[in-house]
């Protein structure tokens, strides 16, 4: 029996156009039948990721129903089961869309999967091999490589992968404040928690889209001032990663 489906919530968001420009560039592939069916879940998928991650799925496993052979909607749905914490699906899927697409921005999520597992030394093995990525996926693959470091009790280490050139930039933008938030996050593992305190306060003015919650971690600790000295090499820098 075929699924069922809110047919006016798939108009909805199918004239909302809410999927990036190179989505549906992709889906443009499909002829004029399937394109809109495809695009119409997936952008349900889209919607639904953060707020009901089950519903997501169920939409993202129809739009592999439908076009099982395009990389995006295997991408989509690896994202939908990451997200429904089925990591071992989630990791077939992004693999399979890798093979098809022949693309690799899919490797940090294939290795936080590793790392959700329980499988941290193959997210870092996997981090190891990676070379070619762009900027934002490079920064992903870190922020995921430091995650394993401290899945692994290696906290210092962990703060030392991210010591790059974006976390010494003033640059507002989801990836600034993700590797901030990241940093903060290992030194307090490591026990430095005024260094930890400053970071969590460097994530928040980086955080415009607030990506992470380091508003309010900095909440959390009282009596916290704003400083600008360097920290461990990495002083701020006014210019751009």
């Amino acid at each position: 029996m075929a699924a069922r489906f809110d047919d006016e919530f798939l108009a909805e968001v199918l004239a909302a156009k809410v999927l990036p420009r190179d989505v549906i560039a992709e889906l443009s592939t499909l002829n004029e039948r399937l394109g809109p069916q495809v695009q119409s879940h997936l952008s349900a998928a889209y919607v639904l990721l953060s707020s009901d991650p089950d519903e997501a799925l169920r939409h993202a496993l129809e739009a592999r129903r439908i076009a099982p052979r395009l990389a995006i909607v295997r991408e989509a749905l690896g994202i939908a089961y990451y997200h429904a914490a089925q990591y071992g699906e989630a990791m077939k899927e992004l693999r399979a869309a890798r093979r098809i697409s022949g693309r690799d921005d899919s490797l940090p999520l294939i290795a936080d999967c590793e790392r959700a597992l329980g499988h941290p030394a193959k997210a870092l093995e996997i981090a190891r091999d990676a070379v070619g990525l762009d900027p934002d996926t490079q920064v992903e693959m870190r922020i995921v490589a430091s995650g394993a470091r401290m899945d692994m009790g290696q906290p210092e280490a962990a703060a030392l992968t991210l010591q790059t050139k974006l976390l010494s930039s003033r640059r507002v933008s989801a990836a600034s404040a993700r590797i901030k938030y990241a940093y903060a996050e290992a030194l307090l593992a490591s026990g430095r928690e005024d260094e930890a305190v400053l970071w969590f306060g460097r994530a928040a003015e980086a955080d415009e889209d607030q990506v992470t919650d380091a508003a309010d971690r900095l909440a959390e600790f009282e009596g916290v001032s704003f400083l600008n000295d360097p920290i461990d090499g990495v002083p701020l820098d006014d210019g751009d990663a």
